[in-house]
């Protein structure tokens, strides 16, 4: 479900998606009103979707020149697509999305909203399975549920209450403390300050060698011992490659040698694993 709403606390009807290819007006019934319906394979938000969203979203908010509108989103790659950067620009909408990672802080409806609308709606659950007992629920009773549950939790208060918790509205620049970025430190690195370096005095006495004289290893004169190269008495098996093998031997006709000895070795109950075939 996508949601919108503003810093006064008013809401735009939401966008269901739903795992279909096709979409049906029967599956948005009993969805809050206004509600826009949509499908996608996968159940998740796409492109596509998103700037049909956009389009439901400025039928409602009205945005034009001399009164642009800030929409505020997460950076998901469904949002800024080049389409919708396009049809933002063309229909006085200005995007804005939030760092990575920072929505559970700077997003309103993560913060105030969607806590209580899954209780909500946990709850419209419950009631749905005591009223209807020995029946699931499908997809197509969850904007059913969803409506009960939305009316419960976009109220004003839970709306504007995020904005103010997030420093938006009204403007808070110094809503986060030191106690809010503790989680980041353990991935803090120390920064690294070169050091000069001190050179120590040298107290060891130094002994000039004469360069003319040669020194020689004892290794050098007589080398260590080393064992001689192991003999290999046993045969062993041609090195394996790569082989394309064509024809069969007994569909042409033609036996080699080699094949030959084949079928004698074959007798004698020998292995063979690899043949030549003409």
């Amino acid at each position: 479900m996508l949601a919108f709403v503003n810093a006064m606390g008013n809401t735009v009807p939401p966008v269901f998606i739903f795992p279909r290819v096709n979409y049906k007006d029967f599956m948005i019934c009993g969805a809050p009103t206004g509600s826009l319906g949509l499908c996608n394979k996968s159940g998740w938000m796409a492109s596509e979707n998103f700037l049909v969203a956009m389009k439901h979203f400025v039928s409602h908010a009205k945005p034009s020149v001399e009164h642009p509108v800030l929409l505020l989103m997460d950076n998901h790659e469904s949002h800024i697509s080049f389409e919708t950067i396009t049809f933002a620009k063309e229909n006085s909408l200005i995007l804005l999305t939030f760092p990575p990672h920072c929505s559970h802080r700077l997003q309103p409806l993560d913060v105030s909203v969607f806590g209580p609308f899954k209780s909500c709606f946990r709850l419209a659950q419950n009631e749905w399975l005591a009223s209807n007992p020995g029946r699931i629920i499908n997809i197509y009773n969850l904007p059913q549920l969803a409506c009960k549950a939305y009316n419960m939790s976009f109220t004003i208060k839970n709306v504007c209450s995020g904005f103010s918790k997030c420093g938006i509205y009204p403007l808070n620049r110094q809503i986060f403390g030191e106690s809010d970025f503790i989680s980041s430190s353990v991935s803090d690195r120390p920064l690294l300050v070169e050091q000069p370096e001190i050179k120590q005095p040298d107290n060891q006495q130094s002994y000039e060698i004469n360069k003319q004289v040669k020194i020689v290893s004892p290794e050098s004169i007589h080398p260590y011992p080393k064992a001689p190269p192991r003999k290999d008495s046993k045969k062993r098996r041609k090195q394996g490659k790569s082989t394309i093998y064509k024809k069969n031997i007994f569909e042409t006709g033609k036996i080699t040698t080699q094949n030959l000895k084949r079928k004698i070795d074959l007798k004698r109950g020998k292995e063979t694993e690899i043949f030549d075939a003409e």
